[in-house]
């Protein structure tokens, strides 16, 4: 999304890396064909930023890697859909994203395609886009964003546990709820929190508040949510 503000702090960095020796010992990562991670978790609890530092690594290590974000994926544009919002709360969850346009662009990756047709998303001026999102000769596709892990062919699902309150402080540094009223954010984040926290069990690998791999961090494909 253009506009979107990243706050890249030295843990990413050190969550990325772990991440990454992991990732890296999986056959699919050594495989010559392409594969798709997909990172899932709330507002704030650090999806970009763990995507952004996760690429850099692996761009160190010759491996092609691009992103798409599923904020780039609303129907509609930012204020349109706040406002979307506040007539209705029935309004938020998974149906404001084109998971079906975003699933589909995951999946031509994975057919071989060599570009897709992609919204963007201009968060200042509230339009959304298309551009060609060319693949070029990557390898990986990392797919982030609150409700991802609901996607299918996922090589591997990396859920960041922080929930809305763990990360109030981070989102007000990135201006989420400026000109918002807080109360009502806390609404929506609530209603968001109790769609995105049955995607743990669906994760093969979750990362709890303090940037640690929690439990069983083998990674293991599995489905999305039906």
């Amino acid at each position: 999304m253009l506009g979107d503000k990243i706050l890249i702090k030295p843990e990413y960095y050190a969550l990325a890396r772990t991440i990454f020796s992991t990732l890296e010992k999986e056959p699919f990562m050594q495989a010559t064909q392409r594969c798709v991670i997909g990172i899932g978790g709330e507002s704030g609890s650090g999806k970009s930023v763990t995507a952004t530092c996760l690429r850099s690594l692996m761009d160190e290590q010759g491996i092609g890697v691009h992103i798409l974000h599923q904020d780039d994926y609303f129907i509609l544009p930012p204020l349109q859909n706040h406002l979307n919002r506040k007539a209705d709360l029935k309004n938020v969850g998974m149906h404001e994203v084109d998971t079906e346009k975003l699933q589909h662009n995951i999946d031509s990756f994975l057919a071989g395609a060599e570009a897709v047709q992609a919204p963007l998303v201009d968060f200042n001026r509230d339009t959304i886009t298309h551009r060609t999102f060319a693949f070029d000769d990557a390898q990986v596709l990392i797919v982030e964003g609150t409700y991802v892990l609901a996607l299918q062919n996922l090589n591997a699902r990396i859920f960041l546990s922080r929930n809305y309150e763990d990360t109030r402080h981070l989102r007000t540094l990135r201006n989420r709820d400026t000109h918002v009223e807080a109360d009502f954010i806390d609404r929506i984040l609530e209603i968001e929190h109790q769609i995105i926290s049955q995607f743990a069990d669906t994760a093969s690998m979750v990362i709890d508040k303090s940037y640690r791999i929690k439990g069983n961090s083998s990674v293991q494909p599995r489905a999305g949510l039906s």
